[in-house]
């Protein structure tokens, strides 16, 4: 089993994923609140139809941001009707708070 990694020059523990859902149990029965700081990649939804269209009606998830604006290659073209990608990798910071 791994164990977790202490990061001393930015202060703070890097634990195993198969830790993390006991970690947070056990953080918030004690805590009743932690913050969890942990990979994050945001995913674009959208549709070639919608990219390609000419005219102003959008009924697509992106809610008319690529409207005709044509697909630069970074879209992965599932079928006509959806696209995606995902976006460069960043941190999300999430406060969890125990149930009352």
């Amino acid at each position: 089993m791994e164990s977790p990694v202490w990061i001393d020059g930015k202060k703070y523990w890097e634990l195993p994923k198969a830790w993390f859902n006991d970690f947070v149990e056990r953080a918030l029965a004690k805590y009743s609140k932690v913050y969890v700081i942990q990979p994050y990649r945001e995913q674009e939804k959208c549709s070639p139809t919608c990219q390609n269209a000419i005219g102003h009606e959008c009924q697509c998830s992106c809610m008319g941001l690529y409207h005709g604006a044509g697909n630069d290659g970074s879209w992965f073209e599932v079928s006509d009707t959806f696209a995606t990608r995902w976006a460069d990798h960043e941190l999300a910071c999430r406060l969890m708070t125990a149930k009352p």
